[in-house]
Formats: C-alpha cells, structure tokens, sequence
C-alpha cells in the first residue's frame, strides 16, 4: 500500500467515515493512525464500540495519486474485528488480493494501525438513533446483515 494514503474523514463516495485520524500532519505513516475519530463515536459507550463493529469495512486508497479512498470488496475485505477499551482503538484481520492474479493474502491491522478501518456512517447514525429509541434500527441492522455476508473469506467460498 505504500505510506502515501488520503487522511479525507470520509470515502470518495461520502458512505464511509474514517474511524481513525493521523495526527501528525507532516506525516501519514502507520503509528499515526492510532487515535480513534471520537467525533463521531461520541455517546457510544464500550458495549456499543463492540456491537459497531458489524459495520466496519477496509478502505482501499485509490486515485491517480492515491489522493481518495474507496470500499472495495473485491479487492480487500475484513475478516474480524476487535475493540481494546483501554485504549480505545480497533485492531482488525482481513485478506486481501490487490492485484486480482494471486490470490487472497491475510493481513491484520493492530490498535496502532487503524488507517484502513472505516464504519457506514448512516448505519452508524441509525445505530445511535435506535440507542436513543428515535430509530428501529433498520439501517444498522440491514448494513450489519450484509458486511456479514461480505466478511466471509473468499479463499472458503
């Protein structure tokens, strides 16, 4: 993937939000991407960090200069992810086949490489509106049905 990766908070077609930020703006590398975007986790309390998990998805940097990023299953998806409350960051395994010739390789993210998880914003909201009882949850649980789906490894399919 290489160390130039967009720092935008949100994918290229606005359905994704960055659950990460860096925070050093001279540079992108990996141990920057380790402070979770609390904005817009806010009100959300451990048990909830666990429960979002279902709408999460791996970002894929894209652009002639890799100046966006996208949600692309078919090139990298994720597996699994794990919640570290004391912390407060998201560690994650997941496979991926950049080029389409070779196969599914696993890869995994720890609490201090969290660049590449994002999380469905309006699932995300209607998660937080169904907390609040001002939602049924329909949003969050039809996004979480299908990045169940999606979470399958290709390689079992």
């Amino acid at each position: 993937m290489g160390n130039n990766f967009s720092t935008n908070k949100l994918s290229y077609d606005g359905v994704w939000a960055s659950v990460s930020t860096w925070h050093d703006i001279n540079s992108i590398q990996e141990q920057e991407w380790d402070k979770l975007n609390e904005k817009i986790f806010e009100g959300l309390n451990d048990e909830d960090m666990l429960k979002i998990t279902a709408i999460m998805g791996l970002k894929k940097a894209s652009g002639k200069n890799r100046e966006y990023w996208i949600i692309n299953t078919d090139i990298i998806r994720i597996l699994d992810v794990f919640w570290h409350s004391k912390s407060r960051q998201y560690s994650w395994e997941g496979v991926s086949n950049p080029d389409g010739n070779y196969g599914w390789r696993k890869i995994k993210g720890q609490a201090f490489h969290m660049k590449r998880l994002a999380i469905h914003v309006a699932a995300l909201e209607d998660f937080k509106a169904m907390k609040k009882g001002d939602s049924d949850g329909t949003v969050f649980k039809k996004i979480s049905s299908e990045q169940l789906q999606i979470r399958k490894n290709p390689d079992n399919e």
